[in-house]
């Protein structure tokens, strides 16, 4: 046998061995096992939809049983138990995906149901409290699962691409070429393939479930923060400047509840395509979630570009969407943050978001469609505001707010008739504080519902106790827009006067107009509710807005309040002052009473006693008292102070 055959044997030889040596090498790497433990990963993701749905089944089942309790409706109460039932199905199902879920879960939603079924429409409010208890338990686990899972497909990702990976990239090279001469091995090299092409393919759904958002196909928190920071690292190195935008869809919940989430996604996705198209060739797009978006602005020479920017960002939603066949005008609020602080120091990533937000949320509170760009005090702000919205709370709590009343007389008969409720803070420090120092905070917080409910109550329990003593006084309340825009305002307005046993024809609500037009759609139908069920409304600060007149055909009001700046008109110098009897000539044509307030003059008095106007407050009569001041002015001081001013008059 010759030589060469010999070395086509020892070829062959190694060839088997290389093949075999690198086929258990590769073997011993377990890369089936880590494809299997991505797929299970990929499984555990699919297991959030069950947590979620469970958690809403929950949360709508314990609705729909507060409601069943309300209307004593046995119906709704099985509607109820279907949910938490549904809900208990929904665990039951996501057994085999997510074992602790259902561990932890199913013990909470059987009390639930075992509850419900014992008491049925018979439940205490405490057993009520224990059961929003339960689900508001269901509702955090749910939370936190979620975040366990996506923190975990995050880190298998992360972890997937190891040394072992790469040098079971290199066995498989080798043992295919080796495969080429062996036959008989074909076929498990071919199952091999497809298991690192089946790795590939997961490999890229976690990456994209991991940096990249599903909705929009933009990146998602994880990854725009990750880009931010490349960023920032960059930037020291060149002479330009980075900008952080964080945009914010104005009223979107309302969208969203007008035409429902799917067409609230439409929105979200056409928002992202309208920011895509603008972006210059290094800017960044990323939605943080929810209706929120985050621009990354690269190379921005100075302010001058910077606004120029941002308006070009503006531009892009000038047309309106077309949702659903209907066009709707999309507008978004900007906050706007550098990367550096005015001394030249370098913020973090999460640094510069954060003020991004809180620019942000100071362009919502200005009125929204527009933008602003961060400065220091803002923070200083957002601090402060915290901190009395604290103290509020604490506040009502500690019983240190209070009602002061202002007195209103009848022009025509010259009665002290009514006051209007005004509240005063008895701060443990500060000393009495006026509404202008904190009412803005309450009214832009989470205590705007509890704090007017308050303020109601309060009114109308002491002019019960005056109607006792035999002060027969109307109150006037003033009504937080916000506190009208509260999906159950009707229903507990209802239940609080017949809790009080309130009697509605001594009660005025006020609200502002301006208000009114901020939110239009929603408070108007509110407030004809509200007049259907016998409260009386009045118009305060007319005159201020934008369109009283029109407003007064759309609200069933039974008067106004011309604001004081008009009443001053009185005294000045011109004509200026026959804008006040345009006034009092519309309402009385409309039939709706009128009520002067910041009258401090007697040329106002007798101008207003003039012009037949029916009701009058200022300082002229007096300023707003704490009740027992006011029980004393009402007793032995009011007929001292209102019987100079009609003899005035009538020698006029």
């Amino acid at each position: 046998m010759s030589r060469g055959h010999y070395f086509r044997y020892y070829l062959l030889f190694g060839i088997v061995v290389i093949a075999i040596w690198s086929y258990y090498s590769y073997e011993s790497k377990n890369i089936p096992q880590k494809v299997a433990q991505s797929i299970t990963t990929i499984e555990k993701v699919d297991s959030i939809r069950f947590t979620f749905k469970v958690a809403l089944l929950a949360q709508k089942g314990v609705l729909i049983y507060v409601d069943a309790l309300k209307l004593q409706d046995i119906n709704r109460y099985y509607d109820a138990l279907d949910q938490f039932e549904a809900a208990a199905a929904f665990i039951n199902i996501s057994y085999t995906k997510d074992q602790i879920y259902h561990a932890k879960v199913m013990p909470i939603l059987d009390k639930i149901i075992h509850l419900t079924r014992n008491k049925k429409l018979r439940i205490s409010q405490s057993e009520l409290a224990y059961i929003n208890t339960l689900v508001n338990d269901i509702d955090e686990f749910s939370e936190l699962r979620e975040r366990e899972i996506w923190n975990n497909v995050q880190k298998n990702y992360i972890t997937f691409r190891t040394n072992e990976y790469k040098i079971a990239q290199l066995y498989r090279t080798i043992a295919f070429g080796a495969f080429i001469f062996l036959i008989i091995v074909t076929s498990q090299l071919y199952y091999l393939n497809r298991l690192l092409r089946d790795i590939r393919h997961k490999e890229s759904a976690l990456k994209k479930l991991a940096f990249y958002d599903s909705l929009t196909n933009t990146a998602n928190r994880k990854l725009i923060e990750t880009e931010l920071e490349k960023k920032l690292d960059s930037e020291q190195s060149s002479s330009q400047q980075c900008f952080v935008i964080i945009g914010d869809i104005d009223n979107f919940k309302r969208i969203n509840d007008l035409l429902g989430h799917p067409s609230g996604d439409k929105i979200i996705v056409e928002t992202a395509h309208r920011l895509k198209a603008i972006l210059r060739q290094n800017d960044k797009l990323g939605r943080l979630g929810g209706d929120e978006f985050l621009l990354l602005l690269s190379e921005i020479s100075g302010q001058e570009e910077l606004i120029s920017r941002i308006q070009t960002i503006q531009d892009a939603f000038v047309l309106p969407m077309l949702i659903e066949s209907r066009e709707f005008a999309i507008t978004l609020s900007f906050g706007v943050s550098s990367t550096k602080t005015p001394d030249g120091d370098y913020l973090n990533v999460q640094e510069v978001i954060k003020n991004a937000d809180i620019a942000m949320h100071k362009a919502k509170q200005e009125g929204k469609n527009r933008y602003h760009i961060y400065n220091k005090q803002l923070s200083e702000i957002l601090e402060q505001e915290h901190q009395l919205e604290t103290e509020i709370k604490r506040g009502i709590l500690h019983n240190e707010f209070e009602l002061y009343f202002q007195p209103q007389i009848n022009m025509r008969t010259g009665q002290l008739t009514g006051v209007e409720a005004l509240v005063r803070w008895n701060h443990p420090t500060r000393g009495l504080l006026l509404p202008r120092e904190f009412i803005e905070v309450v009214e832009r917080g989470i205590l705007v519902k509890e704090f007017g409910e308050w303020v109601i109550r309060e009114a109308i329990v002491q002019q019960q106790k005056w109607l006792i003593a035999g002060i027969d006084l109307h109150v006037s309340i003033n009504l937080s827009a916000k506190h009208i825009l509260t999906s159950d305002f009707l229903p507990s307005m209802k239940k609080l006067v017949v809790s009080l046993n309130a009697d509605l024809k001594r009660l005025h609500f006020e609200i502002t107009e301006y208000e009114l037009i901020s939110h239009q759609s929603v408070g108007i139908e509110n407030l004809n509710s509200l007049n259907g069920a016998g409260f009386s409304l009045f118009l305060d600060d007319f005159g201020t807005g934008y369109s009283s007149i029109s407003y007064l055909e759309k609200i069933p009001v039974s008067g106004i309040k011309i604001d004081k700046k008009f009443i001053d008109y009185i005294d000045s110098s011109g004509n200026r002052y026959l804008m006040v009897n345009g006034i009092l000539t519309i309402a009385k044509a409309m039939g709706i009473k009128v009520v002067a307030e910041g009258v401090e003059t007697g040329e106002q008095f007798k101008y207003l006693a003039k012009s037949h106007c029916d009701y009058l407050q200022g300082y002229l009569i007096s300023k707003p008292l704490a009740v027992r001041e006011l029980e004393q002015f009402v007793k032995h001081q009011y007929k001292n102070v209102i019987e100079p001013l009609l003899m005035e008059d009538d020698e006029r």
